[in-house]
């Protein structure tokens, strides 16, 4: 999976997802292509390694790429607690 913060004025939707997509591709060739993008608010440095992996995991999990919707870090942290 891949965590964006999008620069302020960039709107988190399927065009940015498939040109980041792209970029990846063209970069890191077509192996590398994340299975999920996730549209963070923040990034934050209050939680663990593995609460923090285990929270973006379980978002990514259900995150609708079609449609993707950003994500704030208080749903990062919740999602680590479950």
């Amino acid at each position: 999976m891949a965590c964006v913060v999008p620069a302020a004025g960039v709107t988190a939707d399927a065009t940015l997802t498939q040109e980041l997509v792209n970029a990846i591709r063209e970069t890191l060739g077509g192996l590398a292509r994340p299975s999920a993008i996730l549209y963070l608010d923040h990034l934050g440095d209050d939680l663990d390694p593995a609460a923090r992996r285990r929270g973006l995991e379980r978002l990514a999990a259900t995150a609708d790429q079609h449609n993707p919707a950003p994500i704030t870090w208080a749903q990062v942290h919740a999602a680590a607690q479950i």
